[in-house]
Parts: structure tokens; sequence; C-alpha cells
């Protein structure tokens, strides 16, 4: 434990301090407290493609969470984004000066233009389920929403239990759920495979024949 709180509180500390170069993939409020070099490049890189949905700052109400993000994303030496249209959107919503904002293409798409690293994808999950070798396969990944008694009724929505009834056995249906939502929703494995801890969604957009999404950036990959 004592081994633990050092890393953490020290160690990663004293490496994220005196790094030339941090990538990020997400808001990370506790900027709004560091100091960095100037030499030091921080480059947001997001985890969603486009601009399908208000996000950041855009939809942020409690006002300690908005200050935070809003004073730490002014470290922010580059914010890469998938084209030019989404500037403004992602200017908003993470209270950046649109000069900082890159427009060169989000890194993680450029996954599904390497046939070799998706060929080892689709084998890596089928060698985990190979029972599903051969099956029509339909993925649903929706996206949380503000509200727990929202979140709660995600699965209310898509009644999988009756799509796999009507679908048969030769599709198998996979969830793949927010990680907010997940340990608050139970998938019944009788009628579907709960993804939600696979450990690269990228390997279930490869095996599916049909994807069934909301406002999620899902849709873009």
């Amino acid at each position: 434990l004592i081994r633990g709180v050092w890393r953490f509180y020290v160690v990663l500390n004293f490496h994220l301090a005196t790094a030339k170069y941090v990538f990020l993939n997400d808001n990370f409020q506790p900027m709004a407290y560091m100091n960095f070099s100037k030499e030091t490049k921080i480059v947001q890189l997001w985890h969603g493609v486009g601009a399908f949905k208000r996000f950041g700052l855009s939809t942020e109400t409690i006002s300690l969470n908005r200050m935070c993000t809003e004073k730490g994303n002014q470290r922010l030496t580059h914010l890469i984004v998938s084209c030019p249209q989404v500037i403004g959107h992602y200017a908003e919503a993470f209270g950046v000066d649109p000069s900082v904002i890159f427009p060169d293409g989000v890194p993680v798409t450029d996954y599904y233009f390497d046939e070799e690293r998706k060929a080892k994808g689709q084998a890596r999950f089928f060698e985990k389920y190979p029972e599903l070798m051969g099956k029509k396969i339909l993925l649903y990944t929706p996206t949380f929403r503000k509200t727990l008694k929202e979140n709660l009724e995600l699965l209310d929505h898509f009644d999988y239990k009756e799509v796999k009834k009507q679908l048969g056995e030769e599709w198998a249906i996979l969830i793949r759920l927010h990680p907010q939502v997940h340990e608050a929703l139970t998938i019944d494995p009788a009628y579907a495979y709960d993804m939600t801890e696979y450990d690269d969604v990228k390997d279930l957009y490869l095996v599916s024949n049909t994807l069934v999404n909301d406002y999620s950036s899902t849709m873009v990959e």
C-alpha cells in the first residue's frame, strides 16, 4: 500500500513534471494545479472521433469541475482533431484557443488502414472466443447518460433477449457498455456476451457484421 501511494503521488508526478511530451486521451483536472516546463509538449488526443454530441465544457455543470478542466486545458499545446470542420466545437468543449487545435486526423483511426494489425485483432478475438467463429455478430455499444436512472434503462431500449430470439443461433450478440455504467447493469450470458472488459474495442468492430449504436463516436470507427 505504501509503495503504491509513493509511486502514484511522487514517482509518477515526478515523471509527469519532467516529461518532454505528455499525451492525454481525456481531460485531466489535476493539470489545473501543475506547472510544466515551457519546453514540454502536452498533446490531447481525446478518445472520440468527430463531434457528434456535446462534450467537455459544453456539458459540464459542476462549477469546480468546470474550473479545473478549463484551467488545466490552458496547459495544452496541441489538441488533435479529425478535420477542420470540428475545430470550433473542440475549442468550445476544451476552452482553448483554436490556434492549438490541429486537424491532422485522429491517430486511433490509423489502425483501420493497417491490414496486418487488423488481421491480428480478428485472430486475437476468435482465439479467445472460438465458439463465435463462423457466426454473424451484432455489436451493441451504447454510451452513458447523465443520470443513473437513464443509465439503468439503457438495456431496456435494446431488448437483446428478444433480438437474440428473433435472429436465432446463426447470430451472436456482443454488448459493450460504457465503463461508467458497467457495474450497474447485468447482461444475461444466455443471450449475449458482455464485452465491456474486452481489452481492445477495435477488435470488436472488426469482427462485427452489424453495429447498433447511439450518438457515440463509435459509429465513425
